[in-house]
């Protein structure tokens, strides 16, 4: 009886440990896979798949601004990026307020249906209709090429069809991620994806945030392709270059429940799968280096791209601009250098017609024309007031006379 109990006890607890291990979570083999079968992003915006609650602190620190997104006069334009963690959106409203264009999430993780993002057409059919363009992400598990091979593919499944303006971007973010691979092997993981994408003839980029960017995303392949950077903050303080700014994720749009990520984009995306100027924005225009201009603006383009990074004069049919940035400062009024000539700049443009002292970094010199002549050497005069000028600089330690045609004048401290 006792030998019985005992055998009774083992196929007990067999049963019972078969039972277990079928109903264990799949994690417990491929902690990746569960988590992204689920949909439970874990990164600086996630935890298991919800999103952070950050608190007022977050508001107070990025909200300059009434609107939400704090002031940046370099942006070309305000977006919004969402998912159906956002719900069902009324994009109606959203087109009648500050919101310019969206980047929408398609799905996440490997090809595979049930990945896709439950409001992707929904989402899509929502700017189309309201004239919204607007892009793409896709939120990556990837730990293998194999598996970033197959993000690719899902990305390419559900853009089929779709006309877009903005790119296609790769958003690299889960933890879990970085914990285990190398930086080589992301960057291989990368080229994967974004790879595949360009092949098929979208504009792709990268999603992450500053940390990650500058921290494990440092192979030169991230330079092939256009960067959107997350930080929240009044300023984005990122090094590198970078052609959008997520700048906070507690935004409120009309239209939109609850929070929302906010966007800036510092370049007018041409994504050739636009279909030229349809009704959700694109268009196959080709911008050559120089000034061009956009919507009655004026920025300074290279490589088909703004060059947020140039700052100084540039040319646009006759006239000249002081450029700040990538874009026409029409508030800048003084100096600026040009190989090596300065010229007078009047709220944004060169003014040719201006001769007179002028002011620049607490020292006086003397325009003609509009060129600060370097070989003028005589009085020059501001406003009322008369000044001698010794090689194109007032000379404020000379005292004693100085002649003018067939006069002379006494000067004291470089003042007549």
């Amino acid at each position: 009886m006792k030998k019985l109990f005992m055998k009774f006890c083992v196929v007990v607890l067999s049963c019972f440990m078969v039972f277990n291990t079928a109903y264990l979570p799949s994690y417990a083999e491929d902690e990746m896979s569960y988590y992204e079968q689920n949909d439970l992003a874990n990164s600086f915006r996630y935890t298991d798949g919800q999103m952070k609650d950050r608190g007022d602190a977050n508001y107070a620190a990025r909200a300059t601004t009434n609107s939400g997104w704090p002031n940046d006069p370099k942006a070309i334009c305000k977006g919004i990026d969402v998912s159906y963690h956002n719900g069902t959106i009324d994009w109606k409203k959203v087109k009648q307020s500050e919101v310019e264009y969206a980047i929408i999430r398609c799905g996440y993780g490997t090809n595979d249906k049930n990945q896709d993002d439950k409001k992707w057409e929904e989402n899509v059919k929502g700017c189309i209709d309201n004239n919204i363009p607007y892009g793409v992400y896709l939120y990556s598990y990837a730990d293998t090429v194999e598996k970033a091979s197959s993000e690719a593919d899902h990305a390419i499944r559900l853009l089929q069809g779709k006309k877009f303006k903005y790119p296609v971007y790769y958003d690299l973010e889960e933890e879990a991620i970085r914990k285990k691979l190398s930086k080589t092997e992301i960057a291989n993981i990368a080229k994967t994806f974004c790879n595949k994408l360009s092949a098929k003839g979208y504009t792709v980029g990268i999603y992450a945030n500053k940390d990650w960017f500058t921290n494990y995303l440092t192979d030169s392949c991230f330079n092939n392709w256009t960067k959107w950077v997350a930080q929240y903050n009044t300023v984005c303080n990122y090094q590198g270059k970078y052609d959008m700014w997520q700048c906070s994720s507690t935004g409120r749009v009309p239209g939109i429940s609850g929070n929302v990520d906010l966007n800036y984009s510092y370049s007018p995306f041409e994504n050739s799968h636009g279909g030229g100027n349809t009704n959700n924005g694109g268009t196959t225009t080709k911008y050559p280096d120089g000034l061009n201009e956009i919507e009655g603006e004026l920025y300074y383009f290279k490589n088909n791209r703004i060059d947020t990074s140039y700052s100084g004069l540039a040319q646009y049919g006759n006239e000249w601009y002081y450029i700040e940035n990538g874009k026409v400062n029409w508030n800048y009024t003084g100096l600026a250098q040009h190989g090596i000539e300065w010229f007078y700049i009047e709220n944004g443009k060169l003014n040719w017609n201006h001769s007179g002292i002028v002011e620049y970094n607490n020292q006086w010199f003397y325009v003609e024309k509009g060129r600060l002549n370097w070989n003028y050497t005589g009085l020059g005069q501001s406003g009322n007031d008369w000044y001698y000028i010794v090689k194109g600089r007032v000379n404020w330690g000379y005292t004693g006379l100085v002649q003018r045609g067939n006069e002379w004048f006494y000067i004291e401290n470089g003042k007549l």
